[in-house]
């Protein structure tokens, strides 16, 4: 999930939710807010499902 934020990976996407730190230091843990998650994944299915042309219905 680290590569999708690092610009240098090849599997970086602009798109992927930003992480908050749940913690101060150095090195804090980090989470994500469900709601942000949950709509960069339905966004990735609906990418990957093709649609009908004449319906726009997905397969």
């Amino acid at each position: 999930m680290y590569d999708r934020l690092n610009p240098k990976s090849p599997y970086y996407d602009p798109s992927f939710p930003k992480p908050i730190k749940l913690g101060s230091g150095e090195n804090p843990p980090v989470g994500w807010l469900e709601h942000e998650a949950d709509d960069w994944i339905s966004a990735q299915a609906a990418k990957s499902r093709p649609q009908h042309p004449q319906t726009g219905a997905t397969a």
